[in-house]
Parts: C-alpha cells; sequence; structure tokens
C-alpha cells in the first residue's frame, strides 16, 4: 500500500479554507446543498496566485449610489445589496484579477465608497 503523501506548505489550511467557503455560502444567497462546490471553490481561489480581494471598508455618504453599483456589479437583489452594504467591512470580489479587482475598486469609490484592494497569497 502507497503513502499519500502531502507538502502541507503548498495547500491552505483548512480554517483558510473554510473562511471563503462560508463567504462564498453568503454570496450565494445561503442556500444549502451546495458545501462541497463551496469547499473545492475556496480551495481553487486560495491556491490562484495573483489574485486579490475587494473589500467594502465603509460605504460612505451616498448610500443609494453604492447599493446601485454593488447590484450591477454582483448582479444580487436588493436585499442582499443592502446587507452586503450594512455589514461593512464587507469581502465583496475574491480572488479576481487585478483588473476586475481594480475595476471594482475604481466603481465603488466613483460611487462614494471607501474599497481596498488586498492581493491574495
Amino acid at each position: 500500500m502507497r503513502e499519500k503523501t502531502e507538502d502541507r506548505s503548498e495547500r491552505p489550511s483548512d480554517d483558510e479554507i473554510a473562511q471563503i467557503a462560508y463567504e462564498l455560502w453568503e454570496q450565494h444567497g445561503r442556500i444549502h446543498g451546495r458545501d462541497v462546490e463551496h469547499w473545492l471553490e475556496a480551495e481553487a481561489i486560495l491556491r490562484t496566485p495573483g489574485t486579490f480581494d475587494v473589500t467594502l471598508a465603509d460605504p460612505g455618504d451616498n448610500e443609494v449610489q453604492v447599493i446601485r453599483t454593488i447590484r450591477d456589479v454582483t448582479g444580487l437583489d436588493l436585499n442582499a445589496a443592502w446587507t452586503l452594504l450594512s455589514a461593512a467591512p464587507r469581502t465583496l470580489g475574491m480572488a479576481l484579477p487585478r483588473a476586475d479587482a481594480e475595476a471594482l475598486v475604481a466603481a465603488l469609490r466613483k460611487a462614494g465608497a471607501n474599497a481596498r484592494l488586498t492581493r491574495r497569497i
């Protein structure tokens, strides 16, 4: 019988994967039954080099315009967009390519929000 060897330094920790999987579950409307898909997607996100997260730090004074921007970018309905806005600081985009992440930050800032761009490891 062969033993399975695995380099733990290359594999993301289960806690990191669980955190991203939970955020994916929330972004997809908290629908149960897709746990495995969210886990695998989270693991892939963490293994992808050169990606960025976009965090909505503060919605600013023009919340209506920020909600419109969130809806345009994410495709969420009004309630989900409002929930994201109310829960700031909140990650809006995970593991995005640099150009997409910068475009999202620019759109949020144009709407009056304070958004952060963070490089993933």
